[in-house]
């Protein structure tokens, strides 16, 4: 990947399939899916593209600082910064 991006905790329900995103938020015992009720994807690249299928599973979302922190859908094993969070609650 080029350019300067950031991970959030934005990932697909399904990791190998082009499944709708969620807020995938570690609770302790576990992952909790986390419904998003705000979407900021890329339009004029028409984010989330699933570029490539299921042969680059772009199931990890990120933020584009260059792009006005638009959101891409891009591959979880490529190696970029990522955004802490903070939560007073484990509820979504």
């Amino acid at each position: 990947m080029s350019g300067p991006y950031l991970w959030t905790a934005g990932q697909r329900v399904n990791p190998n399939t082009e499944s709708k995103f969620v807020w995938k938020l570690n609770i302790g015992e576990g992952v909790k899916n986390c419904p998003m009720s705000y979407k900021h994807w890329d339009k004029p690249l028409n984010q989330p593209d699933w570029s490539g299928g299921s042969a680059r599973r772009e199931s990890c979302l990120n933020l584009w600082p260059k792009n006005d922190y638009t959101w891409n859908d891009a591959p979880c094993s490529a190696k970029i910064c990522f955004v802490c969070e903070n939560r007073p609650a484990d509820d979504c």
